[in-house]
């Protein structure tokens, strides 16, 4: 809030700097600095949240998240346009993930799905949840935290329909940190009812596991965490970053496994 004509005036933008001597202030691609004298105040506020509105998000730890367009990166840096943010300069060392958004990929804890099964031997409700895990902390494996995805406690199967419109899916699978060294499941997919995937026993002690499956033609997939040795004790397993990938504009046929 700057003084103009005797009075207070609102002029919203991004405080550069502020020192005894002045204040240097950021509103569109224009910098101004001036004495304090001209300021009448400065209100903070926490940036937006307008997750999903430009191409690429970057999470900057405490600083949270940040909707921005990458504007060119060097080894050092990533330059970006952060919208009424202008454009910054961001050293590589401060971001600690970037999630990258594409038309052609679908995240599936974004479908609603048309099919859930879910059972437990000890008659506890375990709902499935979305870009969490099963009781509601960060999807999380091997040390690293997935923003997408789907907590599950075994025995759970999701099923999508793909309608054929989709070439491959792809996810980190595993159990999830917060019960590690616990837990034994085991991982299956599905399409039309076909196995496409079979993990065998996913251990808690063990390194996630990467899988990338061809979908193509596939009308249903389904994907299934079953308990395997000690019942369903601690089974609480992860797809983390599950995700499909669209067929190409004028690409069909029918895909194998893989």
């Amino acid at each position: 809030i700057v003084v103009r004509g005797g009075g207070p005036s609102v002029l919203p933008g991004a405080l550069e700097g502020l020192t005894p001597a002045g204040w240097t202030f950021r509103f569109g691609a224009k910098v101004r600095t001036a004495s304090l004298e001209r300021a009448y105040a400065a209100v903070l506020g926490a940036a937006p949240v307008l997750r999903g509105r430009l191409p690429v998000s970057v999470y900057l730890g405490e600083r949270g998240w940040f909707d921005v367009r990458i504007v060119k990166a060097d080894a050092s840096r990533l330059v970006v346009d952060a919208g009424s943010l202008g454009e910054l300069a961001i050293p590589w060392r401060c971001i600690e993930r970037a999630v990258l958004r594409s038309g052609r990929v679908v995240y599936v804890s974004d479908v609603e799905p048309v099919g859930v099964v879910r059972r437990s031997l000890f008659d506890v409700d375990w709902p499935v949840r979305v870009d969490q895990n099963v009781t509601g902390g960060p999807v999380s494996l091997g040390g690293r935290v997935h923003e997408k995805g789907l907590g599950v406690h075994a025995f759970a199967a999701v099923s999508y329909s793909l309608d054929g419109e989709f070439e491959r899916f792809s996810a980190m699978i595993g159990v999830d940190d917060s019960v590690a060294p616990q837990g034994n499941v085991v991982f299956r997919v599905t399409a039309d009812g076909r196995e496409l995937f079979l993990s065998g026993a996913v251990r808690g002690d063990e390194r996630p596991r990467a899988i990338s499956l061809d979908v193509r033609g596939v009308k249903t997939l389904t994907l299934e965490c079953d308990y395997g040795e000690d019942l369903d004790l601690s089974d609480h397993a992860d797809w983390g970053s599950a995700r499909l990938i669209r067929l190409k504009a004028g690409s069909a046929g029918q895909g194998e496994g893989g």
